[in-house]
């Protein structure tokens, strides 16, 4: 057991149970749903990146945790102007700021289908950040979380344009 790096491997344990529960929150009806969900898996992924020692990785992970706090309660309006301090923060880590500015609109979108489009380019630029830290679940999570949202939103946006043209035009 000497040369087995456990610490490592849970490090990377941590990463994977929240970006698992992230990708869980896709499959929520409602957008409260979607945003408990989500909640839950962010925590896990701030202190994944806060035991990798990237900290701006944990602060944004923190970041998106709180907005869908505020978003459950309705408080997510009055924080419109966080989608510029997140890109003003970003620094040397500008790909996370990017990633961060989009999960913040997505929470301002209406409907689980624009939720889910603009958290899949989010995830996009989060999945860049993943490789330049060497965080291979944000790498993983990235191309699964991305391809189900993709597909998610292009299913939700079709069935509500096949129940537009059922209905009877007035």
């Amino acid at each position: 057991m000497d040369g087995f790096p456990v610490t490592e491997a849970l490090i990377q344990g941590l990463g994977l149970a929240g970006f698992g529960l992230i990708i869980a929150s896709t499959r929520a009806r409602t957008k409260r749903g979607f945003l408990m969900r989500d909640a839950a898996g962010v925590a896990l992924v701030a202190a994944h990146y806060f035991a990798l020692g990237e900290p701006a990785g944990a602060g944004y992970s923190l970041f998106y945790g709180s907005l869908d706090i505020a978003a459950l309660y309705g408080w997510h309006r009055r924080f419109r102007w966080l989608v510029w301090v997140a890109l003003a923060a970003g620094g040397h880590s500008a790909v996370a700021a990017g990633g961060t500015a989009l999960a913040i609109l997505a929470r301002f979108a209406r409907g689980i289908a624009r939720t889910l489009a603009l958290v899949a380019l989010s995830t996009t630029l989060w999945g860049v950040y993943g490789v330049l830290t060497g965080s291979w679940p944000q790498i993983a999570f990235s191309l699964v979380y991305g391809a189900v949202a993709v597909w998610r939103a292009a299913r939700l946006y079709g069935r509500a344009r096949r129940w537009r043209r059922r209905r009877p035009l007035p």
